[in-house]
């Protein structure tokens, strides 16, 4: 067979290939972002103790509640997407995902700003290739910085913050049913 019959061959074919494609089908993927809040904790002068800063113990007014939610931060954990055939089918696996985001992120929050020891110990964790390597007084001054570090983030986690799950319809790349044809050889010896 001659090369400009094998080629019109093939263009013949990849052009029929193309116009047999099926329909595409459409999918849902839903989104929900989780977060939570926490609040720093400091120092009383007269007893030591620590307190948060964010929503005193002693009496507050209506000024000091405005105080908490300025005292409040906030700390995007993750973004969850999920897909599903339908829109009900991906809430439904987002909202399975979402939960254990949640707890995820409810310990993480309780690990960075309510135990102390917890936090130095993820942040020495971090650094142990680098404090092995270094002199006794860098790595004492490295630690008495991871030190201060995690006294700065200490608080009290206020709760776990879920987005409300936004959807949105989107057209696969997959077909739904393969085609019948068969792919033509592309070289054949």
């Amino acid at each position: 067979m001659c090369v400009k019959n094998r080629r019109f061959l093939m263009f013949f074919t990849m052009i029929f290939v193309l116009m047999d494609k099926p329909l595409l089908e459409a999918e849902f993927v839903c989104r929900s972002d989780v977060s939570y809040k926490w609040a720093r904790v400091s120092k009383n002068e007269t007893g030591g103790s620590a307190s948060p800063t964010a929503g005193d113990a002693k009496g507050s007014t209506g000024a000091s509640g405005s105080k908490e939610q300025a005292e409040s931060l906030i700390v995007r954990f993750t973004a969850i997407e999920r897909v599903g055939k339908d829109e009900a089918e991906a809430k439904r696996v987002l909202e399975a995902e979402v939960g254990r985001q949640k707890v995820r992120a409810s310990e993480i929050c309780l690990r960075e700003h309510e135990a102390f020891g917890a936090c130095v110990a993820t942040k020495l964790s971090t650094k142990s290739s680098v404090l092995n390597s270094l002199s006794f007084s860098a790595r004492s001054e490295l630690e008495k910085a991871l030190t201060a570090e995690c006294q700065g983030q200490q608080g009290r986690c206020l709760g776990v913050d879920v987005s409300e799950p936004a959807c949105r319809e989107v057209v696969s790349a997959e077909p739904t049913a393969a085609p019948d044809a068969k792919k033509p050889d592309a070289k054949k010896k």
